[in-house]
């Protein structure tokens, strides 16, 4: 086997074995499994473009998977034309917190990567719907999914709206600084996908 292939098969194998260890621990903490392999395809894609390694590696045959994250690696095709999918979460109960957390600019040393939903800082932050929803999607649906959010009579802040690859880090967020003492964790079987273009 060449070098630069037994590289990337190396990469592979250590790559996999984290993100299987860190799906565990983000998606087992409110019993919630089906998430698990979400985040691998997710956290993969993060360690493909942190090694520099071409995005179109294949992963089915260096790991033994159907891994392969598809969501990143559409950002590779043109978006004007192809629909955007939202997810809709709604979460057990809404400390302060939670809200604090899915909207500060910062997350320890680094700009949270929710912070650039938020539109212009000299105006209101545009992620926080009138009936206290948030939304998480680019600026090119954002109008239609706060329209969307306007015509429901049943949303309130206990729901987030954000576009499908955030999901995993939205659901990080809060098991990483929500207390567990809050008892705040996603009802999964109320979770929704709507696609906007």
């Amino acid at each position: 086997m060449p070098l630069m292939e037994h590289y990337v098969s190396g990469v592979a194998s250590f790559a996999y074995a984290s993100c299987c260890h860190y799906a565990w621990q983000t998606t087992t903490e409110t019993s919630d499994c089906s998430d698990f392999y979400l985040v691998i395809s997710m956290s993969i894609a993060q360690c493909v473009h942190s090694a520099g390694l071409p995005d179109m590696i294949s992963w089915d045959s260096l790991s033994g998977i159907d891994a392969r994250p598809i969501d990143v690696m559409a950002t590779n095709t043109p978006t004007e034309k192809r629909a955007r999918s939202v997810c809709i979460l709604e979460f057990s109960r809404t400390p302060a917190i939670l809200m604090e957390s899915l909207l500060s600019k910062y997350r320890k040393d680094s700009i949270n990567p929710l912070w650039k939903f938020r539109g212009s800082e000299s105006s209101e932050d545009q992620r926080v719907h009138e009936c206290g929803a948030m939304i998480f999607v680019d600026s090119d649906i954002f109008q239609a999914v706060h329209d969307y959010v306007s015509q429901g009579d049943d949303f309130r802040s206990r729901h987030v709206f954000a576009l499908s690859e955030y999901v995993y880090l939205i659901k990080n967020i809060v098991f990483a600084d929500v207390p567990a003492k809050e008892k705040t964790y996603e009802k999964q079987k109320n979770r929704m996908f709507i696609s906007f273009s």
